[in-house]
């Protein structure tokens, strides 16, 4: 199946991609994240889990299909998962 990925800010930091499209054979979120850990390296994962608590960063979003969703929920064929962080600026 394929997955189409987006990389927004300190992902695509660590990736140097915008986006790109996976094939696995199946995948959840914490699947994913473990593949794309192997791929690009420790720090993918670092940006995503806390190193001490082992816990998901609370500053970071990740989207499946728009959504968000379990990490040991499957991801469906062709969906598309966007890994996020809140931009900070603006006006005063």
């Amino acid at each position: 199946m394929n997955i189409k990925l987006i990389y927004d800010s300190l992902f695509f930091d660590v990736t140097r991609r915008h986006e790109e499209v996976v094939t696995v054979a199946f995948s959840t979120v914490d699947n994913l994240i473990e593949l794309l850990s192997q791929r690009y390296g420790q720090t993918f994962k670092d940006t995503i889990i806390d190193t001490y608590t082992h816990l998901p960063k609370p500053q970071v979003t990740i989207l499946v299909n728009g959504h968000h969703q379990a990490w040991d929920t499957p991801i469906p064929d062709s969906a598309e998962v966007a890994f996020l962080v809140p931009i900070a600026g603006g006006f005063y």
